[in-house]
């Protein structure tokens, strides 16, 4: 009788601590996809902001080359070349004045932007006497900022994948422990019972 309860208290206790480490797994995969989500976003824009400073940088003695285009009778041959981006002017409502693009615009959204493998900027010319136009500077996307959150996030992510696991684990034992403690108690008593009754 007492290795039949054994085996069946441990049969139950295995099978409680796997259900419990399965539902804490799911738990943690979760909450490190949410965390994933959330640093992917922020690694985005981090690259965003490094691009929009370089970019507005180069614009301050670009668009002076522009306003002497512009002045000299905007001819769309003589329209100047940017070393470090492509570019092109663009109306608001998505009509190309010129430009040096391999693939158009889908989207024509103030600020900057990933579209596919590139990186876009727009900055309204409307200050600069070019009222509804855009000025557009285009840089491809090298993916090394990607690269880098994925390895990060494998890395760190995988040890606090580990960390929440260890911990479920060390949890499930300290849940099951009062339930084991009971079935001990019980089964003692059903041993001294039986033997009253016997004697």
């Amino acid at each position: 009788m007492s290795v039949t309860n054994d085996s069946g208290i441990s049969f139950a206790e295995n099978r409680t601590l796997r259900a419990f480490v399965l539902l804490y797994g799911v738990m943690a995969f979760l909450i490190l996809a949410l965390i994933g989500t959330i640093y992917y976003r922020y690694s985005k824009e981090l690259m965003l902001s490094t691009h929009r400073l370089s970019m507005q940088i180069e614009a301050e003695s670009y668009i002076s080359r522009v306003m002497t285009w512009k002045e000299s009778g905007a001819v769309r041959e003589a329209f100047p070349k940017d070393i470090a981006y492509h570019t092109a002017i663009y109306t608001k409502n998505g009509t190309v004045i010129v430009s040096y693009f391999d693939v158009p615009l889908k989207q024509l959204t103030p600020g900057i932007y990933k579209e596919g493998e590139h990186i876009h900027f727009l900055m309204a010319m409307g200050s600069y006497g070019m009222k509804e136009m855009f000025l557009v500077f285009e840089t491809k996307d090298d993916g090394l900022w990607l690269q880098a959150m994925w390895m990060n996030f494998l890395l760190y992510g995988g040890l606090l994948f580990a960390a929440l696991l260890s911990l479920g684990v060390v949890l499930s034992r300290l849940f099951i422990r009062p339930m084991r403690e009971a079935v001990v108690l019980l089964d003692n008593f059903i041993k001294d019972t039986t033997h009253e009754l016997n004697t």
